[in-house]
């Protein structure tokens, strides 16, 4: 109903695919246009994507003003665990038709098994992580600098060892696909711990 009442939907996807396309043109161009084969592949993309989802939850949290749900029976917690789900809904269905299309023109759809699960587990793993850290307030505690500390440290340090993996996915598969599902099983256990969490840190709050 926000987002409807908002009007903003048509910014959100562009807030969200704009930087997909600016991620493609550039891999592109590093790739053909400079002739620099660095490796960039579907998986590499899919882990892009996954991180990228933040800025989705980032409007879904601005859409509308929050102060009438102080007069309705909700709760702080409620409603994020609610734009967490908002977001899985918008997201998903673009996520997946922009990692299966990259493969596709790439010509690596055969990675799609493994390109697919890594877009799912990093994208779920961002929004929760952020929501616990930043509740219905990204926007404004991400300014704030032990906020911005951890946040840089629990999304740089997964992007980094995922992007490092798939570059080595076509020279040494065996360990880099062994590496890649291993950072998604302690991503997966990471985000239900911050899941959990988001009751905890959040309860009792009132809405911003």
């Amino acid at each position: 109903m926000d987002i409807v009442r908002s009007g903003t939907f048509g910014k959100m996807a562009f807030s969200f695919i704009a930087p997909l396309v600016f991620l493609s043109f550039t891999t592109w161009y590093v790739n053909n246009g400079l002739g620099m084969p660095v490796g960039f592949n579907t998986v590499f993309y899919a882990g892009m994507v996954g991180f990228f989802g933040v800025l989705l939850y980032s409007w879904l949290t601005n859409v509308d003003l929050m102060d009438y749900y102080e007069t309705v029976p909700v709760t702080v917690p409620k409603i994020i665990k609610t734009k967490l789900l908002a977001f899985l809904l918008i997201s998903i269905w673009i996520s997946t038709s922009f990692v299966i299309t990259i493969a596709w023109i790439n010509g690596e759809t055969r990675w799609l098994w493994l390109a697919l699960p890594v877009l799912y587990v990093t994208a779920i793993y961002m929004v929760v992580a952020t929501a616990y850290l930043t509740g219905l307030s990204p926007s404004s505690f991400l300014f704030n600098p032990e906020i911005l500390i951890k946040f840089a440290a629990i999304s740089i340090l997964p992007d980094l060892g995922l992007t490092i993996l798939s570059f080595s996915i076509d020279s040494s598969p065996l360990y880099a696909i062994a590496g890649i599902l291993l950072v998604c099983g302690v991503l997966l256990l990471c985000t239900f711990l911050f899941y959990r969490g988001i009751e905890r840190k959040w309860a009792g709050t009132g809405f911003p």
